[in-house]
Parts: structure tokens; C-alpha cells; sequence
């Protein structure tokens, strides 16, 4: 990607910054997408990032930017996601989220914005739970939402652990 194209795009980032919502978090996310293979260049870690991580940290915190289920998966599959960084919000859905999986996402430096985990359509384990107690890169992590019917199922021990770091369990509905 040239200079040229990163300056005729960034008018689109512009734009979808100036109006925090979920459209405009969906559309920023096919864009960082596009774009994905030229994060490296030089153009687009002076020029652009900065501008992105600057206009997205002001948005309202009780907007959830969602990880998009693709990003999740990459993760979990070890690749790495800058996108990822932009986020504050990842819901487990359909991926499967056995210890080795886990614990490749979690190595991840890009998810220090995460402030809200939903659990609530995942099969979590001893060992989820284990890694999310353990791990040192959810460092803003402040709420678990997990179904109440399940909640018994996840170890004390664990829910303790996690709870004195400052992070509260919710349940849906």
C-alpha cells in the first residue's frame, strides 16, 4: 500500500471515528481487514494506528468494540492479530476452546483493551478458567458474563482467584 492509498482511505477511518456505534465499529473492522498485510509499512504504523488508537480511546466505554469472530479464531490458532488491539469486548461462540487453543490466544500482547469476556455460548473448563486466572495480557479484563445455570459448574478456587483481581461475573437476562 502507498502513502497515497493510506491518505485516500484514511478520509473512510476519519469518518467511521467520528461516530461511535456498532455500525460504525462493524464497518472500521471490514476496514482494518483490507488492510491487514499492510500493518507492517511504515505509512500505516506513523500515520494511521497512532490516529486510530487515539480517536477509539475516546469512545464511550460502555460501547463494546466486539473481536470479530475471525480475529477470536486467528488468536486462538496462534496468528497473530493487531486488530485485536482495537477491541474491548471478545464472545466465544462456536470455537473450540481446548487448553493448547487457549493458551496460543492468551499469549496474545494485543488484547490489553479488553475490559468483557462473554462465555455465555462456550464450553469453559478447569483449564479455561485456570488460564484466565493466570494470564498477565487481560490486564483491564472487569466482567465475565457467563450463564447462571452453569456458573456452580466453574471451580471456587478459581472464581476466587479471579474475582480478587478486581474482575465481577455477570449472568444474562
Amino acid at each position: 500500500m502507498s502513502k497515497h492509498d493510506v491518505q485516500k482511505e484514511f478520509g473512510i477511518f476519519r469518518s467511521l471515528c467520528q461516530d461511535p456505534d456498532a455500525w460504525s465499529w462493524k464497518k472500521l473492522c471490514g476496514y482494518l481487514d483490507r488492510w491487514e498485510y499492510d500493518w507492517e509499512q511504515d505509512v500505516f504504523q506513523e500515520m494511521l494506528l497512532p490516529y486510530l488508537r487515539d480517536q477509539l480511546g475516546r469512545w464511550p466505554a460502555e460501547l463494546p468494540r466486539f473481536a470479530q469472530h475471525h480475529w477470536v479464531e486467528y488468536g486462538l490458532k496462534g496468528r497473530d492479530v493487531p486488530q485485536l488491539e482495537f477491541c474491548t469486548a471478545m464472545q466465544f461462540v462456536s470455537q473450540e476452546l481446548d487448553p493448547r487453543r487457549i493458551r496460543k490466544l492468551l499469549k496474545s500482547e494485543h488484547l490489553r483493551s479488553i475490559t468483557f469476556l462473554d462465555l455465555c455460548a462456550a464450553h469453559i473448563d478447569r483449564e479455561f478458567t485456570a488460564a484466565i486466572a493466570a494470564t498477565s495480557t487481560l490486564p483491564n479484563l472487569e466482567q465475565i458474563q457467563v450463564p447462571a445455570r452453569h456458573f456452580h459448574k466453574y471451580p471456587s478456587e478459581l472464581i476466587s482467584k479471579i474475582e480478587a483481581r478486581g474482575i465481577t461475573f455477570t449472568h444474562p437476562g
